[in-house]
């Protein structure tokens, strides 16, 4: 559903499909290019997504700050270390567990692992394909609950009544991270970015499309 397009040019015209947002004429926007990790980018340079409009221009894409994957890491790293620090209290003279086999030791560690790569696999690709974007026209939220559930919805910016951010606690103030909510009118859905980086940018960014500002 979104990808680097391998011949993605670096400038984009076209008209706007709102031109109640944008001055009319053409457009001339310079993309920039964005790292694969990256967590907070404005004007992505050769990214597409799933059902995007011919003259449809990503202006962000947002996905949780690095730094809340920090708890997993961790402890993915301890349980990674974990077997070699029982080893080493095996040797010195301290039993923890009863004498094994070779063979039977062997093929309870690489399950041990295997579950454990699992583990971290299913963080990484969580954190990863859970995205935001806002074009011109619409705000976007991809979810990744888990491999195989997937949930998108979209909103167009219009039905947009009010967009406001919070940060929590020292840890979001100090990396600057935290939750960026877009109210909708009526019975639509409304949308949350969670721990995102700059949220009070992503906030004035979002702000700016409806109001029709240029975004710099």
């Amino acid at each position: 559903d979104l990808f680097v397009a391998k011949t993605a040019k670096k400038t984009r015209e076209g008209k706007p499909h709102a031109p109640e947002m944008r001055a009319p004429g053409t457009v001339t926007i310079q993309k920039r290019e964005m790292h694969p990790f990256a967590t907070f980018h404005i004007f992505p340079e050769g990214i597409i997504f799933e059902n995007q409009e011919k003259d449809e221009v990503i202006y962000l894409m947002v996905r949780r700050h690095l730094v809340t994957n920090l708890p997993w890491i961790a402890s993915s790293a301890f349980f990674v270390l974990l077997p070699i620090i029982i080893f080493f209290i095996q040797t010195s003279g301290i039993y923890i567990f009863p004498e094994i086999s070779f063979s039977y030791l062997l093929v309870a560690v690489l399950f041990y692992y295997l579950i454990l790569f699992g583990y971290s696999l299913v963080n990484l690709v969580s954190w990863f394909y859970n995205i935001g974007i806002v074009t011109q026209l619409r705000v976007i939220d991809i979810d990744l609950n888990s491999i195989q559930h997937k949930h998108i919805s979209a909103t167009v910016l219009s039905d947009i009544v009010d967009v406001s951010y919070s940060q929590k606690g020292f840890l979001q103030s100090f990396f600057d991270y935290g939750d960026v909510r877009l109210q909708t009118e009526g019975f639509t859905e409304n949308f949350e970015f969670f721990r995102i980086p700059r949220p009070a940018k992503a906030s004035d960014i979002i702000s700016d499309l409806i109001a029709g500002r240029e975004i710099a």
